[in-house]
């Protein structure tokens, strides 16, 4: 048994294939078709990274054949982050989409101070 209606929608989750027997006027026929299920990408955007303002980091999704970064960077190209951010990827292979997310700690800079020179021998009048 199956439907006996014109048309069906299907939703397999591994290949499969339908058969529809038509009979009319005592004549059957038979005809077949295989929908082809593509398993999900199983994309990965590498681990979190953590870094202080100003170098180029280069972040590379692996997994699929296609890649669509948020925010927009360009897979495999290095580029100069401005703040902490979580960049999300998705990876496309026969029209099927995985997904991941790395995260991009960015640090300030440290800034360095030699202080004041503080030492009871020294004088402005000793130091002239």
């Amino acid at each position: 048994g199956g439907a006996t209606t014109a048309s069906i929608t299907v939703s397999p989750t591994a290949t499969t294939t339908y058969t529809c027997t038509i009979t009319q006027g005592g004549a059957t026929t038979t005809q077949s078709q295989t929908i082809t299920v593509n398993p999900l990408p199983t994309v990965n955007a590498g681990v979190d990274q953590t870094l202080c303002q100003g170098p180029n980091i280069t972040l590379t999704a692996t997994g699929a054949t296609t890649y669509t970064w948020t925010p927009t960077i360009t897979n495999g190209v290095a580029f100069t982050p401005l703040a902490t951010t979580t960049y999300a990827v998705s990876g496309t292979t026969n029209g099927c989409v995985g997904t991941d997310q790395v995260l991009v700690t960015v640090n300030p800079v440290p800034t360095a101070n030699a202080g004041i020179i503080k030492h009871p021998s020294l004088s402005i009048a000793r130091l002239i």
